[in-house]
């Protein structure tokens, strides 16, 4: 692997400061319309002839006869998550280097492949012609908005690297209504949820799994051996004629087990609402699926609540009903195996009882009336929740990585700084950077005893919103772990593409 990446980066290094060229259907009156047919999901090269299908409102039923089928190494590991920020655990570095995909030209409808390399601390295209501009498909670094959606993720799994790109999951929420002007028309929709399979240098890209025309695939992945899972639904849009509120929802949803060597679906598990709650998927641990959920009272639906739950046209209403209501939810965590299908209640909490909630390794942490408690997913059936330390006159803000994050609490919130210690530790390093949603410090990559991060952000006044700024020129490094949790500011910044003049 390094020779080949050592290839690409030779031929690339002297382009690339100049550029290189070259569900089920509801009744009665307050469903819109019909949700489209029931097509299922199928690989480029066929399709999943002889999978089974379980009962689509039972997970834990029976399906495949999973004693016929190859499996994998028994543990999942959480390959890629596609959101605002990068997730920790995804799995887009080797030991080498880190991949990232990148806009290199100003008003484009395309973005480009990159590769951080660790040794020579520089930011290079992934691609090695030296004629190429990077600006067609000709390129290897090069996706094209025809073809995939703005979401997209970048992981590498064995000997090759990997794309996901689907389109804005909306499954779950509500809005008051949806308005257009007159005449307004969509534009039709071609292109399909991918997943892109290539060598570690970008080349001899192929489709390995493509979704049917207007379904999504969820923005996670998970590794088992030669096995990729994730999850695809077919969209759907109910309109609550009453008020006009609008549920979005989905149906056809499953787990699906897609061999990454034949490009086959191996099984299909559906994973459809299970009694009435909406099943959100939060991570994985040991060979489990982790989900969870809202159970609103009496076994009820979202739908069946919707003139509760779905938000006001009217400007200013006090929701006090809403508010009522939700009192009596309650949060439910659930692990599923895959192997055996079998979908199991791990514990449920009163929903509005809970600051937060958290997935972490093997365990769910709850954060009740500033308390921190923990359950074991893996052994919820002899373990009850336990106490977790946390400091005094800190607030807990979550974790990185492996560590607990803290703010200190001062008059007004003065010290913004980011504190560390390990889980259920109290002795707190001070963090030379702000980590957190919020912060400038934006995690690129992790790579054993390395972090590849933003961390540092120029910020430009805005002209016209006093108080506002523009994001300017980020820098980019990499720094050891054992100092970011140490509290030492050793960033080894990183040699940036920058930004490439656009003939567009």
């Amino acid at each position: 692997m390094k020779k080949i990446l050592a290839a690409i980066l030779a031929a690339a290094m002297a382009l690339t400061l100049s550029g290189c060229a070259g569900g089920d259907e509801k009744s009665g009156s307050d469903q819109l319309s019909k949700p489209n047919g029931g097509t299922v999901n199928t690989p480029i090269s066929g399709g999943a002839s002889g999978v089974g299908v379980n009962d689509p409102n039972t997970p834990g039923g029976n399906g495949t006869d999973h004693a016929q089928q190859n499996t994998g190494s028994g543990k999942l590991t959480r390959l890629a998550k596609i959101g605002l920020f990068r997730d920790s655990e995804s799995a887009n570095c080797t030991g080498e280097g880190c991949y990232n995909f990148k806009r290199l030209f100003e008003k484009v409808d395309f973005i480009n492949l990159t590769y951080i390399d660790f040794a020579l601390r520089r930011e290079v295209v992934l691609c090695s012609d030296s004629s190429c501009k990077h600006d067609s498909e000709l390129c290897n670094s090069y996706f094209s908005y025809n073809e995939i959606f703005p979401l997209t993720e970048v992981f590498v799994c064995g000997d090759h690297l990997f794309v996901l790109s689907t389109e804005t999951d909306d499954d779950g929420s509500m809005a008051a209504g949806i308005h257009h002007g007159d005449g307004f028309e969509p534009k039709p929709e071609t292109r399909r949820p991918t997943i892109f399979r290539m060598d570690l240098d970008g080349t001899n890209r192929e489709k390995i799994y493509e979704a049917a025309l207007g379904d999504i695939i969820e923005g996670q992945v998970f590794g088992d051996g030669d096995y990729l899972w994730f999850v695809t639904k077919t969209p759907t849009v109910d309109i609550y004629e009453e008020t006009g509120a609008v549920y979005y929802h989905s149906k056809n949803r499953a787990l699906l087990k897609l061999s990454v060597s034949t490009g086959t679906i191996a099984e299909r598990i559906p994973l459809d609402d299970y009694n009435n709650i909406r099943l959100s998927i939060d991570g994985c641990a040991g060979d489990k699926i982790i989900l969870s959920g809202i159970a609103y009272p009496n076994g009820t639906s979202a739908w069946d609540n919707i003139n509760i739950l779905a938000p006001s046209q009217n400007f200013g209403d006090n929701p006090s009903d809403y508010w009522e209501f939700r009192k009596k939810w309650e949060y439910v965590v659930f692990t599923l195996d895959p192997d055996t299908k079998e979908l199991k209640e791990v514990c449920r909490e009163m929903y509005d009882d809970l600051g937060n909630i958290y997935f972490q390794g093997d365990w769910v942490y709850f954060l009740i009336d500033d308390k921190l408690t923990r359950r074991n997913l893996l052994t919820h059936d002899t373990n009850e929740s336990e106490d977790v330390n946390t400091p005094s006159e800190y607030r807990f803000d979550g974790f990185f990585l492996d560590k607990m994050t803290f703010t200190r609490i001062t008059e007004n919130w003065s010290d913004d700084a980011t504190y560390l210690t390990d889980i259920g530790g109290t002795e707190l390093i001070k963090s030379a950077y702000q980590l957190g949603f919020i912060s400038d410090f934006r995690v690129l990559g992790v790579s054993g005893d390395k972090v590849v991060a933003v961390y540092e952000t120029e910020k430009i006044p805005s002209v016209n919103n006093p108080g506002a700024y523009n994001i300017g020129e980020q820098k980019i490094g990499i720094i050891m772990l054992d100092d970011l949790f140490g509290g030492k500011n050793t960033v080894e910044p990183i040699t940036p593409i920058g930004q490439m003049v656009s003939d567009f």
